[in-house]
């Protein structure tokens, strides 16, 4: 048995499947309805890196409207930190590009330079301007007789809420100026550089916005708050064989409004523009944006196959509405995807060696994915800061000057009060005292795609394949005080019953029991336990055909006062043997909750009736990234799995997990994947490769040439309300020589973020 790593739930989120509100229901989180919500009270407002133009850039200025498009309101912003791209051709100069607010001044300083033959990817601050629009212009960085040509992205990352400027904690933007760094290098011995007070800056204020501009040999640059130590993680580096770079940092500044700078290895040249500062706020306000101590999160490989779970990092609270991230990749070219409530997406480039600033909202568990549709890219993910979520309210304490409640006894027959024992008029006064510390709890279930209830299942052998019998029910402490877990209890409640052609499931009564461990515990505020709850099959099978789902219950009993007792539905699936007892596809929907409607009889789907639809070929619906992820395997038994979209490979299911809800790929991971946005963009396919174990020839089927092997049903929740651009790819893998069976449960897929093509 294998504890799944807590991951992916939420790559549903962004257009897929998502958190549940209520038992046994399914729903779509739109992020666009997040980022409306969060206008009406966040000052700083994270969007998911959604496009806002693409251009050509050569002489002259170029106005691009941002206000009503890529989700930034046509009205209520300020401000807007926006991702470019730009494409320089080989032979061309090197061009310094300009971004500033339309209507505005000028900048003297370029935002970031283009070097020939590469493909820059920086982030920039920048005020709206006239119309809601920025301006564009780019000139060559060094004399040359030909003029630059750059192919420009822009892509809208976060925006301002006007309105908000000088509110604590809320990141404010400016016209671009020059900040004075004492010497034109930054030297290999801490050196103080004043910030505040000087270039527009406010005094007090906690940390500068800075474009920082390096170039020279390699050198890692450090900035932090002076008279603290140094943060772990540079705020800009200069790699080898790239002789400039160009950086976004938010960079905390001491009480005097004061930071250090220093370089490792050499001394290289560097200029710093300020473009924005952050307002100092003592108390959590939301929107706000809180800078720490810089520190690397992520330095690995991730892509297609092999995404990254990464957890929000110490220091950094339960209710943070979002992290600020500095993300830069050093080997390959490709898109990076942060997966957590919603998909925040950038194109990075290993050749600029530049650092692109992202905002992600992790998930309930408190993680995020790195993911991309590239095959490798080597990432490095560093936390710059985040974003304060709406305040926790608490019991306002009595008000000093409020009248003490008065309590009126019974009628007694006691004499009446002489004069001197009169009551006074005066109210007495209550006591104050200082709040006391209350835990509060939240559920969340990490590795499951529906968070309303805990999917398991169980193979009595061969022990060589690997089931999903063991998931993770996380308790997180909301809190200001310790939350104390007591006793937990699991029960299977009642077995759900699924009838093939008429007939009862032959096994009566329920097939196995739940157990959780982990308890008792104590959760400090802002941590979190895992508690592992495992399905154990208790009967032995008597019939060759599939087993309907045990549904269960797990209870935690708290000292939570508004959550005494914690309940989380279960739902456990048994498999005696490969192909002896496997789960029909009405048995897999209804473990997931998932209300779409199966035709025919349990051991044969037709291709018309239900929800079936005639779809072959599929095409991205929306601004949205398309995500797959496979639901359930039960095919050949030690096969290995390999799914693609046109011709990009987006997946591989482990051989391991070859009969098993919520399979494992290859390295370990739920099986999850994004189709390329260049795949997606047009019409495509998806093509499954089964691979045996015997070395007999592969088995083939694709949803454009193969449909016969393929069932596509559109998505509904509990209550039968269809889920927009989502479908259950169901896949009854072909047989060479032989004949399909046409249960389609073979392969399950949940495609999202599309409609059908064809």
């Amino acid at each position: 048995m294998r504890v799944l790593r807590p991951l992916l739930a939420a790559a549903l989120a962004a257009g897929c499947l998502g958190v549940v509100p209520a038992a046994g229901s399914l729903v779509v989180a739109t992020p666009a309805h997040a980022a409306q919500a969060a206008a009406r009270a966040s000052a700083l407002v994270p969007l998911p890196g959604t496009r806002v133009a693409s251009l050509s850039l050569k002489t002259g200025t170029r106005l691009l409207p941002v206000a009503g498009h890529a989700r930034v309101p046509a009205r209520g912003a300020s401000a807007v930190l926006l991702t470019v791209t730009a494409r320089n051709a080989t032979g061309r100069p090197a061009a310094g590009v300009r971004v500033w607010a339309a209507g505005g001044h000028r900048p003297d300083e370029a935002s970031f330079t283009a070097l020939p033959g590469t493909t820059t990817t920086t982030s920039v601050l920048v005020p709206l301007g006239r119309g809601g629009a920025v301006a564009l212009t780019t000139a060559a960085a060094t004399s040359s007789r030909l003029a630059p040509s750059l192919s420009v992205t822009v892509s809208a990352t976060a925006y301002v809420r006007a309105g908000t400027a000088g509110a604590g904690g809320v990141l404010a933007a400016s016209s671009p100026k020059r900040l004075v760094l004492g010497g034109r290098t930054v030297p290999v011995r801490p050196r103080t550089v004043r910030a505040t007070g000087v270039a527009g800056v406010p005094l007090g204020a906690s940390a500068v916005v800075l474009q920082l501009h390096a170039s020279g040999r390699p050198a890692s640059v450090f900035a932090w708050p002076s008279r603290t130590a140094r943060p772990a993680a540079p705020a800009l580096v200069l790699e080898s064989g790239q002789p400039r770079t160009d950086s976004l940092a938010v960079v905390p500044v001491d009480r005097s409004g004061r930071f250090s700078l220093q370089a490792t290895r050499t001394s290289p040249t560097m200029t710093a523009t300020l473009v924005g500062w952050v307002a100092p706020s003592p108390a959590a306000t939301e929107g706000a944006l809180r800078p720490v101590a810089s520190r690397t999160l992520v330095s690995s490989d991730v892509g297609v196959g092999h995404p990254r779970s990464v957890l929000r990092p110490a220091g950094v609270p339960v209710g943070a509405a979002a992290l600020a991230l500095g993300v830069r990749v050093t080997k390959g070219s490709g898109v990076v995807r942060l997966i957590g409530s919603a998909v925040t997406s950038a194109a990075v480039s290993a050749a600029t060696r530049g650092e692109t600033v992202l905002l992600v909202r992790p998930d309930s568990s408190g993680r995020f994915v790195v993911a991309s549709s590239a095959r490798t890219l080597r990432v490095s993910l560093r936390v710059l800061g985040y974003v304060d979520g709406a305040p926790v309210a608490s019991a306002p304490a009595p008000s000093p000057t409020a009248p003490a409640p008065v309590v009126t006894p019974p009628a007694t027959s006691a004499p009446a009060p002489t004069p001197s024992q009169a009551p006074s008029s005066a109210p007495s006064q209550p006591a104050t005292s200082a709040p006391q510390p209350v835990p509060a709890a939240s559920v969340s279930l990490p590795g499951s795609p529906v968070s309303s209830q805990l999917v398991l299942n169980v193979l009595a052998s061969p022990s060589s394949l690997t089931p999903h019998a063991t998931g993770v029910v996380r308790v997180t402490n909301t809190g200001t005080g310790a939350l104390t877990l007591g006793s937990a209890t699991t029960a299977v409640t009642s077995r759900a019953i699924v009838h093939k052609s008429g007939q009862a499931d032959a096994e009566a009564g329920t097939l196995g029991s739940f157990s959780v461990r982990g308890v008792p515990a104590t959760v400090a505020p802002g941590a979190s336990v895992d508690l592992p709850v495992t399905y154990s099959a208790t009967a032995a099978s008597t019939t060759s055909w599939s087993y309907s789902p045990d549904l269960g219950t797990l209870t935690v009993a708290t000292d939570a006062p508004a959550t005494p007792t914690l309940s989380v539905p279960l739902a456990g699936l048994r498999e005696r043997v490969p192909g002896t007892g496997e789960p029909w596809l009405r048995d897999l929907l209804h473990a997931y909750a998932v209300g779409s409607v199966v035709p025919g009889t349990l051991a044969a789907v037709p291709a018309t009736g239900g929800d079936v639809v005639a779809a072959r070929t599929f095409v991205r619906a929306g601004a949205d990234p398309v995500v797959l992820r496979e639901y359930a395997a039960f095919g050949p038994v030690s096969s290995t799995l390999r799914l693609t979209a046109g011709s990009t490979q987006v997946l591989t299911r482990a051989a391991s997990s070859s009969s098993s809800v919520l399979p494992l790929q290859l390295g370990g991971e739920v099986p999850v994947a994004t189709v390329p946005d260049a795949v997606a963009g047009s019409p495509f396919a998806l093509r499954a490769v089964v691979t045996m174990p015997d070395g007999s020839a592969d088995r083939v089927a694709a949803t454009n040439t193969e449909p016969g092997n393929w069932r596509v049903l559109r998505v509904r929740d509990a209550a039968g309300a269809v889920v927009p651009g989502a479908y259950l790819l169901c896949l009854d893998e072909p047989i060479p020589g032989g004949s399909p069976n046409n249960d389609f449960q073979d392969e399950v897929f949940l495609l999202t973020g599309v409609a059908v093509a064809s």
